[in-house]
């Protein structure tokens, strides 16, 4: 679950992009967009090309547990997290369980 700022880890502005920014590296990056579910705010990543569900959640995410405890969707669409992202996919992680719920 989140610590209490939002699953981005910070509460610094939205839409930061983060990774390579040299014209060397960008043709071997993507852009993907996730949305917060806590504080409703989203922001871009810049990331690998071919990088999975799976390491996005846990490389860039400040979620403390199991990707499979959470429903994701990209582009709207349940994901599976082996999937690899595309560049201009929009993530939505939100918790199969919420704590205190009853």
């Amino acid at each position: 679950m989140s610590n209490g700022n939002d699953i981005f880890g910070s509460t610094g502005t939205n839409d930061q992009t983060f990774g390579a920014t040299d014209t060397a590296t960008a043709s071997s990056t993507i852009q993907v967009t996730c949305m917060d579910v806590y504080s409703h705010q989203s922001k871009t990543y810049s990331i690998p090309d071919g990088t999975s569900i799976n390491s996005f959640f846990k490389d860039h995410l400040n979620i403390e547990s199991n990707p499979k405890n959470f429903n994701i969707r990209v582009n709207h669409t349940d994901a599976r997290v082996g999937q690899n992202l595309r560049t201009g996919d929009h993530i939505l992680v939100t918790p199969t369980k919420i704590e205190g719920g009853a």
